[in-house]
């Protein structure tokens, strides 16, 4: 009877044939992301550099930061538009009852939006020629130059 049941168990191994140990060990590496990620970081958020500095140090000229400037100002552009596409895209999906596939359109959406956020931070950082924006700096910035150019 127990060389049976010894038979019986190494051809009929379920935990390996499921994987177990990789499901185990995948959760394990989901578990410590997640703590990871709602962690708090209490650390400084002040920045060190001035811009100034920031521009001697890395050796950057004038003309690389306005190359730099108008390609950051051209993509946040290209992503803020593929992004709107996408929006109706997703309301199309959604007017057609194609409800899942319109939820990961918007999930996209939101990434090139994001994408786009990202891309004209950076750009108002350097026309501002300043460091460590908030985003409150940023929205005053952006709304701030847009008042401006509309009383011209």
């Amino acid at each position: 009877m127990y060389k049976n049941r010894h038979f019986i168990r190494r051809f009929i191994d379920i935990p390996t044939w499921i994987g177990a140990d990789q499901l185990i060990q995948g959760a394990g590496t989901i578990k410590s992301m997640i703590k990871e990620s709602l962690s708090v970081s209490y650390g400084s958020t002040e920045v060190n550099d001035t811009f100034e500095e920031a521009v001697h140090r890395y050796n950057y000229s004038e003309a690389f930061l306005a190359a730099r400037k108008r390609f950051l100002l051209v993509t946040s552009l290209i992503y803020f538009c593929c992004s709107l596409l996408l929006l109706i895209y997703s309301i199309y999906l959604y007017t057609s009852q194609l409800y899942m596939n319109s939820v990961t359109t918007i999930c996209v959406t939101m990434i090139l939006m994001s994408f786009s956020f990202r891309a004209h931070f950076w750009y108002t950082q350097i026309r501002l020629r300043t460091l460590g924006l908030t985003f409150s700096n940023w929205l005053r910035a952006l709304f701030k130059d847009t008042n401006h150019a509309s009383k011209h």
